[in-house]
């Protein structure tokens, strides 16, 4: 999980608990750690230490988290983290975060942070806020230990007092410096290969935003980065007479939501729209209904007529009986309309909708099952019209 706190002094940034989770058994918690949560546009994104996630020495390629947003004085909000990104250079990791349908819940609009290197100068203390799974955050006093010119874009700190110790679950926790964001604790325990033994490595908050404003605008090069966190997937079928976009045959989509994490790393919930090929299919398992929500072009408003669905990729075996509901809305903060419904198809494909279209950019297809019992649904491509 990830338990969302703001941080006092954080300008609406959020430090986050996290628990990565191992596919195809994700039930299975792996490692714990921290994150920051942020914004940009009308998608969420949780950033975390690379190791939270992967150690190849472990055998570990974790995707998903799951994830719990505490917000004071109200209900938390489940959510649930995909990975999207893994730095090669750099001990970082971007999650893409479905279930938070208020952003401001999670943290501030991503921009750039201001140079950390007037605060290095002119303090030597830190202080390190963490979040616990109990839904609490925490404050641990730091000492800056070393800024070295053979380490660019990291300095190293170490307790102040032995009540202060660092443990493993502290990675990704926020350092701050004069109640500003100066950086992410990176790697903690007794000997992390620093200028000397017991400090903790931290990443400094500006380099961080470089390499998130790259991966994000998509400048990023492949030797840095692996993956892709942008939010402008191709819809498979679109085109100038597809009803998305009709001035224009380039129309964007992509795949903002779903409700339960996928069964793989290779059916996750973008095959949908065409990212990985015409075989490419989106398989999940879990009790009770299940959803994708899919954001189309944003200008003009799509009229949506028609949903296809087919069962291309899906396999016998990899799904149950269930039935299938299209909603669409104008935007985040409107109704659903029900465009119609059928059953997911087995085999062939499936359209909903004969009658009027519906204007909308936001289209939920809502899985229902036809018994209590825990279920799988697979489904190939979608095409919208």
């Amino acid at each position: 999980m990830i338990c969302l706190i703001m941080a006092s002094g954080a300008d609406a940034q959020a430090v986050a608990y996290v628990e990565s989770l191992r596919a195809p058994n994700v039930s299975e918690a792996v490692v714990q750690g921290n994150a920051w949560l942020f914004h940009r546009g009308q998608q969420c994104y949780a950033a975390t230490p690379r190791h939270v996630l992967v150690s190849p020495a472990e055998g570990r390629d974790d995707r998903f988290a799951r994830i719990v947003v505490v917000r004071a004085g109200r209900t938390p909000v489940e959510a649930e983290g995909q990975r999207c990104a893994v730095f090669k250079t750099e001990d970082l990791a971007v999650l893409r975060v479905a279930g938070v349908e208020n952003l401001a819940d999670c943290g501030g609009v991503f921009a750039g942070v201001a140079d950390v290197d007037p605060l290095l100068a002119q303090s030597q203390g830190a202080s390190l806020v963490t979040a616990a799974a109990s839904g609490r955050f925490e404050r641990s006093d730091l000492g800056i230990r070393a800024v070295t010119a053979s380490d660019p874009g990291h300095f190293w700190v170490a307790p102040e007092a032995d009540r202060d110790r660092l443990t493993e679950g502290m990675s990704g926790g926020l350092v701050m410096i004069q109640d500003q964001i100066a950086g992410f604790l990176l790697s903690v325990g007794s000997d992390q290969g620093g200028p000397s033994a017991g400090m903790a490595r931290v990443l400094r908050a500006d380099r961080a935003a470089v390499l998130l404003t790259r991966l994000l605008d998509g400048t990023a090069s492949t030797s840095e980065v692996e993956g892709s966190c942008s939010t402008a997937v191709a819809v498979h079928g679109a085109g100038p007479e597809s009803g998305l976009n009709r001035a224009s045959a380039q129309c964007g989509a992509s795949v903002v939501g779903w409700s339960a994490p996928s069964a793989s790393a290779a059916t996750r919930p973008e095959n949908l729209l065409g990212a990985n090929g015409p075989d490419g299919r989106w398989r999940a398992t879990a009790t009770g209904e299940l959803s994708i929500d899919v954001r189309l072009c944003s200008t003009p408003q799509p009229r949506i007529s028609q949903v296809t669905l087919s069962s291309t990729g899906c396999q016998p075996g990899d799904d149950d009986a269930m039935d299938v509901e299209a909603l669409v809305r104008g935007d985040s903060e409107g109704s659903y309309s029900s465009l119609g419904y059928g059953a997911v198809p087995r085999s062939g494909t499936l359209t909903i909708g004969t009658g009027d279209p519906l204007i909308g950019r936001e289209l939920r297809l809502r899985f229902v099952p036809r018994d209590g019992a825990k279920h799988a649904v697979c489904a190939g491509q979608l095409t919208v019209r």
